[in-house]
């Protein structure tokens, strides 16, 4: 293989990939908007201030200011909300997802005694993973 059929190589796998990003990025937009103020399983509705998608070339971000995740627990409503929620995972293997939460986060909750309850996390504090797969 020459230098140049080598550099051509190259370039055709650099565009491939950025093309990925853009439709794979675009997908995860549309799905936000969908997902904005409507229940994302039911029984659990999800909101936020903005939201951005970044991460290119090779991470899908999606950056949310005034996450609110509200929904009817075993004896009552409960509500989360954080400043920040920052949501990644790799654009070639989106097998892993990891959660961080920044800024002041709150959650309230209805206890089996019926009265209401409430956290405040320190800020940075919380941190999750999820593996999603078919089954």
């Amino acid at each position: 293989m020459s230098v140049r059929d080598a550099i051509t190589t190259f370039l055709l796998i650099a565009c491939a990939v950025m093309a990925y990003w853009w439709v794979a990025a675009d997908a995860l937009d549309k799905k936000l908007a969908s997902l904005k103020g409507k229940e994302a399983v039911p029984g659990i509705t999800l909101d936020w201030k903005t939201a951005e998608v970044g991460g290119f070339p090779f991470r899908l971000d999606a950056d949310f200011t005034g996450l609110t995740v509200k929904g009817a627990g075993a004896h009552g409503p409960f509500a989360w909300r954080a400043e920040k929620l920052a949501a990644h995972t790799l654009t070639y293997n989106r097998t892993k997802a990891v959660y961080e939460a920044a800024g002041k986060q709150h959650a309230s909750w209805t206890g089996a005694d019926g009265a209401p309850h409430e956290i405040y996390f320190l800020p940075g504090s919380l941190r999750a993973s999820s593996v999603t797969r078919d089954h």
